[in-house]
This record gives structure tokens, C-alpha cells and sequence, in this order.
């Protein structure tokens, strides 16, 4: 992905170019196949799907062979789902996010992450914070903490760095300390009976960072979240009631590409969908039927100074 998000390039590497695409001997710089233009999501199959036959074969191929590498301003990371299970690969709110990150961690000393998944948006704020000299990552998935600590083996030598798993149930988010920057890219679709039954899903963290997220800042520090026009009201009302001051950096309309939630194949599909539906937070778009607004926004505690 290109460092201000308009284009993405899907990339072959040597074996790649030998077994996939007919190469006698494969080049050892990966070979260009496909570049989108003001890419909407990091694999868009709606668009994939119009190519030429024979592109697009390639291109699915491509995307179907592990471990796939997402590169983004001078920071990347592996993943494979057989690997890490139940991980999600890098994605458009990914690198949306770290876009935003960037200037928040230059000056950072320390920062903590809550949800790190692949690790990359830790790893992308140790790449870019050369003054931080402590990170910890969360998550309540020990596959995303396996996959976070091998993206972050590199950079050991950086800063203290810890790797931190609470229970799903726990009712803090895990860990305690003050940070300069703490910054979660959350679950962010609302569904029923979500703080029941489905700690990877709902509002329900955002809800737990509105609570208790100033507790774990520095006196000027600040929280990032990435939300979604699906979510409703309710995230800026949570903070509002806590006493933070909220700002949206920038917005960002992509599809609604969760097959969880639009797949329609299962029950708990379609009763999800009506749920959203009902809610008329739900949107169709070119290619996809549902959009929505990915909001990145600084939180920050109300000072009386």
C-alpha cells in the first residue's frame, strides 16, 4: 500500500512468479501483477473479479497462497491463517489507522496497544517513534500474540516491549501503567447480546476504554480509536459521560466486507444484518452492498488547566 493509501500493488515473489505465474526463473525483487487505484479494501474481490480472466486467476492466486506480507510505509508484516488462527491478516482499517498513528508516535515515549492482532500497528509505532522506549501489546487471542511477537522480533533492540494477554472476561482491560499514546483499533459493529456471548465482537471494549482508558494515560497523553458509522451514537456518548474531549482526525467510506455479519449463509448472519438493518445504519455502495465510514478519532481527557 502506498504511504497515502491511493494506491496497492499485489506483488509475486520469486516462488510466486515460478509457481503461479509460468516464470522459468523467478526474479529475486518481487514482480508488480496488479496495482488498484484508491484502494477501498486490502483484498477487493469485487474489483479482482472484473479484471481480465487471466489476471484475475492470477491475482487469486496470488492472495491464496501463505504467508502473505502487507507492506505499508516502510513496515511489514507476515501472516498466514493457518499459522494464526483466527488472526486477521492487515487490513484497510489497518493502515488507515497507522496513517493517522504516525505523527502521535514521533513523539511518544511509551505506548500501548489494546487488541494488537498481527501486531502490526505496534510494530509500525516502534518503527516510526524513535524516542519510545516501552510498548505493550494486548490481546485476549494467545494466536494474535504469537503473530505479534514474531512481527516484533526485529526490534527488540528498540524498546522495552511486552506482550500482555488478560482473560476475555477480565473487566479491565489487562494491564496497568501510563502511557503516552494508547491507541485500539476495536471490534466495531454492534450486534445483540453482544457483552454476553462474543468477546471478539460488539462494543463492548470501547465501552471498557471510555471507563478506564484515562487511568492509563499521562498527563498529556491520548487515546486513538478507530470507529465506524455502524457503531451509532453510543462509543461518543460513552466518552463524552467519562469526561473525554473527542476529535475526528479523518474518515475513510470503504465496503462492509465481513462475512460474519453479511454472508447471510447462517442464522446468526442474518439475524445480525436485520439487527444492523433495523438500527438503518446499513448503506449500499458500487460492488458491495453495505458501506460504511471507518472515523479515526483523538481522545483525550478533559483538562482544567
Amino acid at each position: 500500500m502506498s504511504s497515502d493509501l491511493r494506491e496497492l500493488t499485489v506483488l509475486a515473489e520469486r516462488g510466486e512468479q515460478e509457481t503461479i505465474l509460468g516464470a522459468s526463473k523467478g526474479s529475486e525483487e518481487p514482480l508488480a501483477v496488479w496495482t488498484c487505484p484508491d484502494p477501498v479494501l486490502m483484498t477487493d474481490t469485487a474489483r479482482i473479479g472484473a479484471l481480465a480472466p487471466g489476471l484475475r486467476d492470477a491475482v487469486h492466486a496470488l492472495y491464496g497462497t501463505y504467508p502473505r506480507t502487507v507492506r505499508y510505509d516502510g513496515v511489514e508484516v507476515a501472516w498466514s491463517p493457518m499459522r494464526y488462527p483466527r488472526v486477521w491478516c492487515p487490513s484497510i482499517d489497518t493502515v488507515f489507522f497507522a496513517r493517522a498513528l504516525k505523527r502521535y508516535a514521533a513523539d511518544a515515549r511509551s505506548v500501548a496497544e489494546i487488541g494488537c492482532g498481527s501486531g502490526f500497528l505496534t510494530k509500525y509505532a516502534l518503527t516510526h517513534g524513535g524516542s519510545i522506549t516501552r510498548a505493550v501489546a494486548s490481546d485476549i487471542n494467545l494466536d494474535a500474540l504469537a503473530c505479534a511477537r514474531d512481527a516484533l522480533a526485529g526490534l527488540a533492540h528498540r524498546a522495552s516491549v511486552s506482550l500482555v494477554c488478560p482473560q476475555p472476561d477480565d473487566p479491565t482491560v489487562g494491564f496497568a501503567g501510563a502511557f503516552d499514546v494508547m491507541f485500539c483499533n476495536p471490534p466495531y459493529i454492534p450486534r445483540p447480546g453482544e457483552r454476553n456471548d462474543n468477546p471478539y465482537e460488539g462494543l463492548d471494549l470501547i465501552a471498557k476504554l471510555a471507563r478506564q482508558g484515562r487511568s492509563l494515560l499521562t498527563e498529556r497523553g491520548v487515546l486513538l480509536l478507530n470507529i465506524s458509522s455502524l457503531s451509532g451514537p453510543e462509543p461518543e456518548r460513552w466518552l463524552a459521560d467519562e469526561g473525554w474531549t473527542v476529535r475526528e482526525l479523518e474518515r475513510l467510506r470503504v465496503p462492509l466486507k465481513v462475512n460474519a455479519v453479511t454472508s447471510g449463509v447462517t442464522p446468526e448472519s442474518r439475524a445480525w444484518l436485520a439487527y444492523l438493518r433495523e438500527r438503518g445504519i446499513v448503506s449500499g455502495g458500487e460492488g458491495y452492498e453495505f458501506w460504511h465510514d471507518l472515523r479515526m478519532l483523538e481522545c483525550s481527557p478533559a483538562h482544567t488547566d
